[in-house]
């Protein structure tokens, strides 16, 4: 519906429910880093991917992103990398981070991460590229819970 705020003059003017929330609460998509902070795990734990992502402050615009292997019996350190925060990038995800040379057989990781803040859940997309060019690419989404 409409609420109606007063506007400097005095005067009140009409503004749609929607706009008062924006107004009062932020833009769902508006998310600063801190939200991203944390230590996710993987909601499947027989997964064949990504155990667990460790999300931390490195600047205004960067975060550092470690994520983990599912290696058995203890999951493997793809060691810490810069990732981007997007603030709402057009694929739609927030933080993008990548991955060079992961283990024997991957050349590449590409992790595109989006926050569902009230859900308490991270998504995460994840394109892997091979070096045997025989092998397609691999794409897959999912989401983790913060452990901490």
């Amino acid at each position: 519906e409409v609420a109606r705020m007063k506007h400097r003059s005095g005067a009140i003017k009409p503004i749609s429910l929607c706009a008062a929330l924006i107004v009062l609460l932020g833009c769902p998509g508006d998310l600063t880093p801190p939200y991203y902070y944390g230590d996710w795990v993987n909601d499947d734990p027989d997964t064949r991917y990504i155990a667990r992502i460790v999300i931390g402050p490195e600047d205004r615009d960067t975060v550092i992103v470690n994520a983990y292997g599912a290696c058995d019996p203890e999951p493997c350190d793809w060691e810490a990398v810069n990732g981007w925060f997007s603030g709402g990038s057009p694929n739609g995800y927030d933080v993008v981070a990548h991955y060079d040379n992961v283990g024997q057989t991957v050349k590449r990781v590409d992790l595109s991460m989006l926050l569902d803040r009230y859900a308490g859940l991270l998504t995460v997309h994840e394109h892997y590229s091979f070096y045997d060019s025989e092998r397609p690419d691999e794409s897959l989404d999912e989401t983790f819970h913060r452990a901490d």
